[in-house]
């Protein structure tokens, strides 16, 4: 299928190879255009054409192409006629349509076509132009087609007589089918009056059968009353047997489960006593934890020698009082540096002690540079300083 887009024919490789040197009515391309163009020109009513410039002796050409045409395409089938393939090599070709009057016209762009070379001799074709072959061929055609339908109207026209001859045939059979049909209905009329006769005699026996069974039914129902009764009492006392086997059996898993309860509640009751006794001496073992905690935090307990001054609370206080006369000394001894400092010519740094983050904290007030060198011994750790007069 050649599709032609914008005037352009779309040729493939085997699209473009449209025969072989010889050929003759046996290839046939197809075109596809669609019916609507760009510019809105619906060129469905037009007829269409093939151009073709033969490139081996530079001729002109024309063909002729079978029409379809579809609500959105039109379609154009090409026959590659014996004068074409007596050609070989390129051959340049575009459609072309006209309409009737000639006012519309339609080409589209050229493109090329190949006719393969091959072995022998081909007859060259005598004429130029397949368009005027081609007409012929189609006035041959129409001239078979006229006589065919000579053929065909005799053959209408002896049919016809044979379906006249067949209609009164036909009317014929319907009278004599017609006769029988009034006989049918009068043996028709016999039979039902025959029929009701056997349909009233049917209905009496039917209605004698009819009791007959509905007194077989209760029969047979008083009989399966009975027999169901029977199952009833035979399951019944079954199951009073299983029932007094089941409570039998109820009853010693019963004892049983008792004395296994007994067993499990004399189980418990000296796990319990065992556990008990561990609370016991555990808590007497707490109690001694709790009174040597007091004697080591207060004293007064009487468990060891020496408590009342050997406890947490005695240290405290002596740590206080410890603490007072180590800042009396401190101020002390700070007043007397600070003396000896001023006789000597040396500022003395003043140091305090931040007790919320433990830091040590040293001050100058002099506005004299300081003649106090500090330094850390990294072997020690300690703070070092040395004073320069």
């Amino acid at each position: 299928m050649i599709r032609v887009e914008n005037k352009e024919l779309l040729l493939s490789r085997e699209d473009s190879r449209i025969g072989a040197h010889g050929d003759a009515e046996s290839v046939i391309r197809e075109f596809r255009i669609p019916r609507i163009q760009n510019d809105g020109t619906d060129l469905a009513n037009l007829t269409f054409k093939v151009d073709l410039l033969y490139k081996d002796n530079n001729t002109s050409d024309v063909a002729d192409l079978v029409k379809t045409v579809s609500d959105n395409d039109i379609d154009l089938v090409w026959t590659i006629s014996e004068t074409i393939a007596t050609h070989s090599g390129a051959i340049f070709i575009n459609l072309r349509a006209f309409d009737a009057t000639g006012d519309v016209k339609w080409r589209s762009f050229r493109g090329v076509v190949y006719i393969e070379e091959t072995n022998g001799t081909v007859t060259p074709s005598t004429g130029q132009l397949t368009e005027l072959e081609q007409l012929e061929a189609s006035i041959d055609n129409v001239l078979v087609s006229e006589a065919s339908r000579v053929t065909a109207e005799n053959g209408r026209v002896s049919a016809e007589s044979a379906r006249v001859t067949a209609e009164e045939g036909r009317s014929t059979a319907e009278t004599a089918r017609a006769s029988a049909e009034t006989e049918r209905a009068s043996a028709e009329a016999l039979r039902a009056s025959a029929e009701t006769a056997r349909a009233s005699a049917e209905s009496d026996r039917v209605t004698a059968e009819t009791t007959r069974a509905i007194a077989e039914s209760a029969r047979v129902a008083t009989e399966t009353g009975r027999a169901s009764a029977e199952s009833a009492r035979a399951s019944a006392e079954s199951s009073r047997v299983s029932a007094e086997a089941g409570r039998v059996t109820a009853e010693n898993g019963r004892v049983t489960a008792e004395a296994g309860r007994v067993s499990a509640e004399s189980a418990r009751v000296t796990e319990f006593n065992a556990i008990k006794s561990d609370l016991i001496a555990r808590e007497q073992e707490l109690q001694g934890y709790a009174t040597e905690a007091e004697s080591y935090a207060h004293g007064g307990t009487n468990t060891r020698t020496g408590e009342d001054t050997d406890n947490a609370m005695y240290y405290a206080s002596n740590a206080a009082s410890s603490a007072l006369t180590a800042s009396s000394a401190s101020e002390t001894s700070q007043a007397a540096a600070a003396t000896a400092a001023s006789l000597i010519g040396i500022i003395i740094p003043s140091f305090t002690v931040d007790y919320n983050t433990g830091e040590l904290l040293y001050t100058d007030y002099s506005t004299l540079e300081s003649n106090v060198v500090f330094a850390v011994d990294t072997t020690t750790g300690n703070l070092n300083y040395t004073i320069t007069i």
